[in-house]
C-alpha cells in the first residue's frame, strides 16, 4: 500500500473547500464528544494533508499523523514546517498490516478513511490493540450510499456504512458505549451528472 496511488497523484490539489469545510465539521463533532487535552497522544488514521491533523495538534499533546500515501504526507510535512508545528508527527505506514506499538495512544481520530480499508473488523481490532485502557476512537465516515460519490471507486471497499455493521465490528473488537450519528450533509456532483446529498457520520467508542 505504500506504492503511488490516487491520493499520491491528488495530494497537490487534496485541499480543497469542500475537504475543508467536511474537516471542520467532523472536528467541531469530536471536540463535542471527546475532551482532547495536552496530555493525551492521538492517532490520526488515513491523516492525508493532515486536516484533521493540524486541528487536533492545537489541543492535544501529540499528534501522530498515519498515512500510507507519501506524497500526502509530504504535503502536510511542509504545512508543519511553514506554520512551525512541533507536536505533530507523520508516519508512513499501514496500520492493518504492520506492527505497531500496543497501548500508544489515548484517541484515535480518522476522517473519511474507513471506506477504502477492506478488513474494517480487522481495522477495530488494531485500534484496540495501540489504544490504551480506557481510550477512545472517533471515526467519520459516509452513511451507506449507491456508490456514486466517487468519480472513480478504485480503492473503495464500501459504499459507505450501516450502523449495526460497525457496532458488531467494533463490538467484536472489544469496544464498548459505541454511538453512530449523523454530524455532517454534503452535497457533490456524481459521475452521472446528478447532484447527491451525501451524510456523514461519528462512529465513537472506548476500551
Amino acid at each position: 500500500m505504500k506504492g503511488a496511488s490516487i491520493f499520491d497523484v491528488h495530494a497537490g490539489s487534496w485541499d480543497t473547500a469542500p475537504r475543508m469545510s467536511l474537516a471542520k465539521a467532523v472536528f467541531e463533532a469530536i471536540c463535542q464528544r471527546v475532551a482532547i487535552d495536552t496530555s493525551m497522544k492521538v492517532l490520526d488514521f488515513g491523516a492525508g494533508t493532515g486536516l484533521l491533523s493540524v486541528a487536533a495538534g492545537g489541543c492535544a499533546g501529540e499528534v501522530t499523523a498515519m498515512d500510507t500515501s507519501g506524497k500526502m504526507l509530504a504535503v502536510l510535512d511542509d504545512k508543519l514546517r511553514d506554520r512551525e508545528i512541533r507536536n505533530i508527527r507523520t508516519c508512513h505506514c499501514d496500520l492493518v498490516n504492520e506492527t505497531h506499538l500496543r497501548g500508544e495512544y489515548d484517541l484515535i481520530i480518522s476522517s473519511m478513511t474507513l471506506h477504502h480499508v477492506k478488513d474494517t473488523a480487522l481495522l477495530f481490532t488494531r485500534f484496540h490493540d495501540v489504544l490504551k485502557t480506557g481510550g477512545e476512537f472517533a471515526v467519520a465516515d459516509l452513511d451507506a450510499e449507491d456508490g456514486m460519490f466517487h468519480t472513480d471507486n478504485t480503492g473503495v471497499h464500501h459504499f459507505g456504512f450501516s450502523r449495526d455493521a460497525l457496532f458488531a465490528a467494533a463490538a467484536d473488537a472489544g469496544f464498548r458505549n459505541l454511538r453512530y450519528e449523523i454530524v455532517h450533509r454534503m452535497e457533490k456532483k456524481r459521475r452521472d451528472g446528478t447532484v447527491g446529498d451525501y451524510r456523514i457520520f461519528l462512529f465513537t467508542g472506548n476500551t
